[in-house]
């Protein structure tokens, strides 16, 4: 229960932040920049808010690809990809870095035991993580709802193109989407986007319990990130070198420790099981990293 007493009280505190609303403005403005289309003509990839700012109507039924599901599905390969450790973690790390830098976090660790102080405090900077990454990026989605065609707009033809296309991406999305409707695909896109901002807040929040600088703290993540993103993808490069005879095993494993794997977990299809499985064992390695470090600590102000 004073686990429980922990969360509520910091989630108000996070709440009531800027950053939790930046982390909102900031996913929501930065999933327009998502590539939508690749223009032949122009050899140039177009964005978001490029193809609904220089394309009408009847050219946006001419393709489902440019209907609004499409573009709140490639919303999240946005830049947002790129500075997600930053932009999930900023709804919690200055906050909680302030708070150790003032020492008032002394003030609010008494009331409790340490354990379930730090566990509260890991917990919340999980939720919030998610939460205002969710929160911006449902926000985008409803600015897409009333800026391109919904799928009913399009032809029988085009919808059944759809379903094809939805079906070889994800036999289960594909049964649920027959089953209940374009809504089970947007609920399924904003979990998807809450564990993105969770599990990407989280290396930020184990640093901030061995360092006080709330800079480094943001900015290392993103360095580390980007590291791992280049390692997939030589991964990918060498299990594909030779088409004819592609090495499956590092293919594999470029799937699997992929960083934006959580990004689109309902599409990876045999690897789901996997990919959930190893973030969460880092997850828990997380958890109890941070609470040997930070129990060990003889004033709850360190």
């Amino acid at each position: 229960m004073q686990t429980v007493y922990v969360i509520q009280t910091e989630m108000k505190k996070v709440v009531t932040s800027l950053g939790f609303y930046g982390c909102i403005i900031i996913t929501f403005l930065v999933s327009f920049t998502a590539v939508l289309n690749h223009n032949f003509e122009k050899n140039a990839d177009e964005s978001i808010i490029n193809v609904f700012m220089n394309y009408n109507k009847s050219e946006l039924l001419n393709t489902t690809n440019f209907s609004a599901y499409i573009a709140f599905e490639k919303g999240g390969n946005s830049w947002l990809s790129m500075f997600i450790p930053i932009i999930a973690a900023f709804s919690f790390i200055p906050l909680f870095c302030d708070q150790r830098e003032s020492k008032s976090i002394r003030y609010s660790a008494f009331r409790v035991n340490k354990l379930s102080y730090n566990s509260g405090n890991f917990i919340t900077a999980f939720i919030s993580g998610g939460l205002a990454v969710m929160v911006g990026y449902a926000l985008f989605g409803i600015a897409i709802y009333f800026m391109f065609p919904s799928l009913s707009e399009y032809s029988l033809g085009m919808q059944t193109d759809f379903m094809e296309m939805l079906k070889f991406q994800s036999e289960g999305l594909s049964s649920a989407y027959s089953k209940v409707g374009m809504p089970i695909l947007v609920i399924a896109q904003l979990i998807e986007m809450f564990l993105y901002g969770a599990f990407s807040a989280i290396l930020a929040f184990l640093l901030a319990s061995i360092m006080r600088n709330k800079y480094l703290v943001l900015c290392i993540p993103f360095f580390l990130k980007y590291m791992l993103n280049q390692i997939v993808v030589k991964l990918y490069s060498q299990a594909f070198d030779n088409i004819e005879n592609p090495k499956e095993i590092l293919a594999d494993i470029a799937t699997i420790i992929n960083p934006d794997a959580m990004n689109s977990i309902f599409n990876q299809n045999e690897y789901i099981f996997r990919i959930i499985l190893l973030n969460v064992i880092l997850l828990s390695l997380a958890f109890f990293s941070y609470n040997i470090v930070m129990n060990r600590r003889l004033d709850c102000g360190d």
